[in-house]
């Protein structure tokens, strides 16, 4: 009988290799650990053990050989069986080298455990819960022979008295005897087995009818005559009152009220747990009050001292009085999401109902690993004295501030906006679980208050339905009636504990959010109900946009203004209107963002200077990786007479990142001064708060910036210069999945760098404007995209003198202008060479027009220098004054004084950083090819029958071209249809020299007349050579109709 009990003794651990102790909520995977209260006890009185890697793997099976060392280590103690050894093996499967070898051949010395008919002891094999239980109750004192716990139907027997005395309790489902026992299962049996009393067995003599005598062993609970019940005072033996003297249980009741069980060893807390063996019902809706009347008792309710708690405050006044037999309206506090549940003592003559509500909150923040806490806003919560209770009042400071520590949950893993399920009670935070998270959803349909339909699934409201609160006013219609159609908005949905919406969160992607910097009445009939508003979204596009003025917070016509310059969010209906919703600005708790209106000129924003002004309870607010900063180009609106504005006309530079920014704001007189520079006469009056100039910025609820829309010099845009050195778009490709086309091209940057420009859109605008051998400024949206590109000679001032045509004007631009672009070409798009000699003397460069004035370089400029060699046009990029004079050698060998080429320098701070020359005496090398054909698209297209019926044209245009001399002869090839005919092609040669600008006006369909009225389909393709030295041969072409 001692072998038997050491035996199920070893068993009650059910664990394998054990190394680390810990609570259940001190492992890795705490939250996969059904049994917590099993599991932190049995660990404490070091019966069960974690793993290594700090995990406890609750749903692994125990093994028979982990068994087997468990034996051992309670019989002999763990150092003595860690030394075990099999001097031969006691099984065939079970080697002297095998793990367990050890623990396994002492064990069937002693007879603990017995192997297979076949000789093996299968030590990797599984323990039914039949089996387990039997051992349990052995342990207990239950006789297998005497109990039928052997030979058929002895399973039957084991789990008819196990369940009987509660060795199942707690289990989650029905008890499967057939199954494998796994970690916590055996753990939760285990427990269960401490908690059970003992029995021992007497003899009992029975006379039978017919005069028989016979003595049967009867089992009766063994007595505590020591007197020592720490698990139960009942005067019974307790399991772990005789083998576990130092655990103690205490009744009494946890911080919701609830009645619980403290256990302790050693005198050290192990923790405060629930007694649901006294829980009678248990409800997560509303439940009536005569519902609960019976689940307690009519006894209870007038004899038991009954109790009533919400979040652990005394309710008693409140809901006890509705807890009556013929109430049935739902008792007071109980509905959709609020946890009820109803205990009855009977030993002790209570009864206690406890209401628990379930709360939202959204970390402000990421995990901090220094501090190893985590800091969240819980939602529908207000501190009252030195507890928590419910508060939903419509004054925005429904929230309490927690800071919950790894200490006492896992919050390794938190980052900011995750979303979290609260309990409070007693000041504190009791659980801590991530809430479940329908992310960027529509919502099908709702029912104001009560429900929401998203996917096809219906979400009832949680009475803590709280966040966002003005998310959910506006999106059930308290607003002013203001609903806002579902179908323009998605939403973050999150489900409390029990599947309810606990909050519902209006989704602010990056393009959800607007900058308008200014409004128009508009002039379509829907005038009263929309306006224009100039637009900048955070990308640095910028459009007139159709607002709403009857939806959201719109722009009435009191708002209406050439300089609003404000932030908003917003959604955008199937016409294109779109609804705006307001951004405070003045901060408060409980915002997700908040803007700082206008800041001050005059300030610096890079990587040392990373503050800006907040609004509300952000004094500051700071720069990150992730920040925006959209520098804003200016332009003078004339209202009247003393009516005019400096506006925000669009995005100059996108910069991502605080520390890649490098700004200077200006402030109101350096705004008009700008505005003023680009007219011929200073403006002497000024509307009212209508100069556009400082900082306006949006910022999050952790107080970094998301966005600002700055009125300043960006040296960044510097960056923006580029140098077109090839000829056409390199690359063209559609990606089906974002339905979307993308263009590259390869330019060089202001620092002398080769560089791959990207445009991305549905059609090809912008990469096509640039002409082989030019400056121009790109404007990029955040994501480093092309939005924009412009020439150099359009884009900078040349009354500032940031752009330059000649080395006699440099020492001028120099001195008045930090970077200065020297672009030597002798009109913007026809590349006429240069002819005067290259020359450098010292450091300075020269090009025989001026004795004294020169771009300067040193070792660091960089040299872009183009060459065709055997036709092969070739691009290096060196450094240096060696490398220039390397270059000005080849350029001179090959040139043999009758020069042709193009030369442009970025200068900064007086010295160049990057030169480039283009060598354009290609004709002249040995081995020189016809020119390649390169193809232009005409932007507008415009054709008309004259009164004599020939066939003219009043539009033929191309952007990217405009400038261009045709080179002669050109000739215009017409391809054209007569109401649906076959197509006939008609040849006019252009013998004259003309100006692309002019070409609409020389084009005429020659030895063809139609008929006004007639259909025409006219495909037209104009081929013509480049002038000068420019020997290549271009085409441009479209199509056009008349009808």
């Amino acid at each position: 009988m001692k072998k038997f009990l050491s035996l199920v003794l070893a068993l009650v651990m059910t664990m394998s290799l054990v190394t680390v102790s810990a609570g259940a909520k001190d492992f890795t995977d705490s939250s996969k650990i059904q049994y917590a209260e099993a599991v932190d006890v049995m660990s404490a009185v070091k019966v069960i053990d974690g793993y290594a890697e700090g995990d406890f793997r609750p749903s692994t099976t125990l093994t028979r050989g982990a068994a087997a060392k468990i034996i051992c280590n309670l019989i002999l103690g763990p150092t003595t069986a860690s030394a075990l050894v099999a001097d031969a093996a006691p099984y065939s499967d079970v080697p002297t080298n095998h793990t367990f070898a050890g623990y396994i051949a002492y064990c069937q010395k002693t007879g603990i455990i017995s192997g297979y008919a076949d000789g093996t002891f299968k030590p990797a094999n599984s323990l039914t819960g039949y089996a387990f239980m039997k051992m349990l109750l052995g342990a207990l004192g239950y006789d297998a022979a005497n109990e039928g716990y052997t030979g058929a139907n002895w399973s039957i027997n084991v789990a008819k008295q196990a369940i009987s005395i509660g060795l199942n309790d707690g289990l989650k489902g029905e008890f499967n005897g057939v199954k494998a026992v796994n970690r916590e299962e055996a753990c939760l049996y285990a427990f269960n087995t401490l908690n059970a009393t003992m029995v021992e067995y007497t003899n009992q003599t029975i006379v039978i009818a017919n005069g028989t005598v016979k003595t049967d062993k009867v089992a009766k609970d063994m007595e505590n005559n020591a007197r020592t019940e720490t698990i139960k005072d009942d005067n019974k033996m307790q399991f772990a009152e005789k083998y576990f003297t130092n655990l103690e249980k205490e009744p009494t009741a946890d911080d919701f009220g609830r009645p619980a069980n403290k256990w302790t060893y050693k005198n050290t807390d192990i923790g405060t747990y629930v007694d649901y063996s006294l829980m009678v019902a248990e409800y997560t809706n509303g439940v009536s009050g005569k519902e609960v009347y019976n689940k307690v008792g009519k006894t209870a309710m007038d004899k038991y001292d009954v109790a009533a708690y919400v979040d652990g405050n005394d309710a008693s006044k409140a809901i006890l009085p509705n807890v009556a037999k013929d109430n049935k309206d739902d008792l007071t506090g109980t509905d959709t999401g609020v946890l009820t549940q109803v205990f009855v003592n009977d030993d002790e003559k209570e009864a206690v109902v406890t209401e628990i509500n379930t709360y939202l909150g959204i970390a402000d923040s990421d995990y901090s690993a220094k501090k190893d806490e985590a800091d969240f806003t819980v939602y529908g919560l207000k501190k009252s004295g030195k507890v928590h209770v419910m508060d939903k009042a419509d004054d925005g400071k429904s929230y309490v501030s927690f800071k919950i520590s790894g200490e006492d949950f896992d919050v390794s893993k938190v980052e900011e906006d995750d979303a979290y399920l609260f309990t409070v009670a007693a000041g504190e935070v009791q659980t801590f679980v991530p809430a479940e998270t329908i992310k960027d959803t529509e919502i099908t349909s709702f029912k104001k208050g009560s429900n929401v339909t998203v996917g096809g699934t219906k979400y009832d409201f949680s009475k803590a339905a709280y966040y966002d609160n003005e998310a959910l006013k506006v999106y059930t219609g308290e607003n002013n009636n203001d609903t806002i159609n579902l179908k323009d908005t998605t939403y973050n949905v999150y489900l409390d504990t029990y599947g309810n919406l606990i909050g519902l969160e209006e989704v602010d992607a990056v393009d959800n959010y607007v900058f308008i910097t200014g409004a128009d009445e508009n002039s379509s009939n829907l005038a009263t109900k929309t306006t224009d508003a100039n637009a900048i979204f955070l990308d640095g596009t910028s459009k007139v946009i159709e607002v709403s003025k009857t939806k959201g917070d719109g722009i009435d016509n009191a708002d209406i203004s050439p300089v609003i310059n404000k932030w908003f969010t917003y959604t955008v209906d199937k016409n294109g209107v779109y609804t705006l919703k307001d951004i405070n600005d003045t901060y408060a708790k409980g915002d997700k963002v908040g803007q700082s209106k206008k800041q001050a000129g005059d300030i610096e924003i890079d990587k040392k200077h990373v503050s800006l002004d907040g609004s509300g309870i952000f004094t500051k607010v700071y720069g990150n990786a992730d920040s925006i900063y959209l520098t804003a180009s200016l332009k003078k609106v004339t209202k009247a007479a003393n009516a005019n504005y400096v506006v925000i006309a669009g995005v100059d530079n996108v910069t991502t990142g605080v520390k890649n920014a490098s700004i200077k704001t200006w402030d109101a007189a350096q705004a008009k001064k700008d505005v003023d520079s680009k007219n011929a006469t200073a403006t002497d009056f000024w509307a009212t708060d209508g100069v556009s100039n400082g900082v306006y910025t949006l910022f999050k609820d952790n107080g970094y910036v998301i966005a600002a829309v700055v009125v300043g010099d960006d040296a960044a845009s510097t960056k923006n210069l580029v140098f077109s050195h090839k000829k056409d778009v390199e690359l063209e490709s559609y990606d089906k999945t974002e339905d979307e086309w993308t263009w590259t091209r390869k330019v060089v940057n202001a620092k002398g760098e080769e560089i791959v420009l990207t445009e991305k859109s549905d059609s090809l605008s912008e990469l096509n404007k640039m002409v082989k051998g030019l400056w121009y400024q790109v404007k990029y949206d955040a994501k480093g995209n092309v939005i924009s590109v412009d020439t150099a000679s359009n884009a900078l001032s040349a009354v500032k003198k940031e752009y330059i045509t000649s080395f006699g004007d440099i020492e001028t631009a120099v001195n008045d202008n930090d970077t200065v672009l020297l672009e030597m070409v002798e009109t913007k798009t026809v590349h006429n060479a240069l002819d005067k000699k290259l020359t450098l003397k010292g450091s300075t460069l020269y090009d025989a027009t001026s004795a004294k004035l020169g771009v300067a370089v040193d070792d660091d400029t960089n040299i872009v220098f183009i060459q065709k060699n055997d036709n092969k046009e070739t691009t290096s990029f060196e450094t240096g004054v060696k490398a220039l004079e390397t270059a000005l050698k080849n350029l001179n060998e090959v040139s043999k004084d009758t020069y042709s080429y193009e030369f442009s320098a970025y200068i900064e701070d007086g010295i160049a950083t990057t030169v480039v020359i283009r060598d354009l005496t290609a004709g002249e090398y040995e081995g020189s090819k016809p020119a390649t054909k390169a193809d232009y698209t005409f932007d507008g297209l415009t054709a008309y029958v004259n009164d004599n019926g020939a066939i003219k044209f009043s539009e033929a245009t191309c952007a990217a071209i405009s400038g261009w001399e045709l080179g002669t002869p050109a000739t215009v090839e017409y391809t054209i249809s007569v109401n649906g005919s076959a197509a006939r092609t008609y040849k006019q040669t252009l013998t004259s020299s003309v100006a692309m600008s002019g070409l609409a006006g020389t084009m005429t369909v020659p030895g063809l007349t139609v008929k006004n009225g007639s259909n025409l389909e006219i495909n037209v393709v104009v081929t013509f050579k480049g002038t000068g030295t420019d020997t290549n041969t271009y085409t441009v072409s479209g199509t056009c109709y008349i009808a």
